[in-house]
């Protein structure tokens, strides 16, 4: 079985806006859907140094000190059942974004239009948790 792990961030401004990343349309999983900075952690990765990785390759964002606040495993096949370790950033205004291939728009959208603007019920499901528990507001 395979269990692979993947690292998303809400980097939060401090204007209660979160930073969405738009899959490219010649993404292999979910063109053109929004996400949140972030992907699979290598081999022998730290966790930490994942999600401060791959926020660096995706949108040009240097996190501090980014906090673990939810995690959710679901199969995906039958022999693949994957972690989703979701972290949080507050950072103020709205720091410079420049994207990678991946990724071909962004937005700061505000924290509830931001929840129903997911497809992937991953992330709109994290992101409603977070929301409905105030998690957020701690971070």
């Amino acid at each position: 079985m395979k269990l692979p792990t993947i690292t998303k961030v809400l980097i939060l401004n401090d204007e209660g806006e979160l930073l969405l990343l738009r899959r490219s349309q010649t993404d292999t999983r979910r063109p053109g859907q929004w996400d949140f900075p972030g992907g699979n952690v290598d081999q022998g990765e730290d966790l930490l140094a994942a999600i401060i990785r791959e926020t660096e390759e995706e949108a040009h964002i240097g996190l501090k000190e980014p906090r673990v606040v939810y995690a959710h495993s679901e199969p995906l096949a039958p022999d693949v059942l994957p972690t989703w370790i979701f972290f949080a950033e507050k950072v103020a205004g709205r720091p410079a974004v420049q994207l990678s291939l991946e990724h071909d728009d962004f937005t700061w959208a505000p924290l509830r239009e931001a929840a129903t603007s997911f497809e992937y019920h991953i992330h709109r499901d994290a992101l409603e948790y977070l929301i409905s528990n105030q998690v957020l507001e701690n971070v």
